[in-house]
């Protein structure tokens, strides 16, 4: 069953194929101290400027809002190169969310969750 079944529409233009969720700070999901959480997103812009990606910068946040998470939102990513990323910046997972799924994606071993989406206006 399709995603965007029902009311909620692909947000990004038909170009758009995928997009991943990714984050530098926590790595090995131990808390990042505050000092260097902007250096960790600086050194993974570096590399997705690198990579020639378009990105955006984002926060994830889980459904109560308790944890938020500086990200960055990139558009169309290679998933190899994503991969990489993570392993390079200690992250032993990201998110991948396309027009049919909504997916955490480990790259420490093959598992994958994966469920519909929907689009919930939030205020933070």
């Amino acid at each position: 069953m399709p995603a965007d079944a029902g009311t909620n529409q692909w947000p990004w233009p038909a170009t758009i194929g995928q997009i991943v969720i990714i984050s530098a700070i926590n790595p090995f999901s131990e808390p990042s101290e505050a000092n260097e959480i902007p250096v960790l997103q600086a050194s993974m812009q570096r590399e997705l400027e690198r990579l020639n990606y378009t990105f955006l910068q984002c926060t994830g946040t889980d459904q109560s809002n308790e944890w938020q998470e500086e990200s960055f939102l990139v558009l169309n990513p290679d998933e190899e190169h994503i991969s990489r990323l993570c392993h390079d910046f200690q992250q032993y997972a990201y998110f991948l969310w396309t027009k049919d799924s909504w997916s955490v994606k480990s790259v420490v071993s093959s598992q994958v969750f994966r469920t519909n989406w929907n689009l919930v206006e939030t205020t933070l």
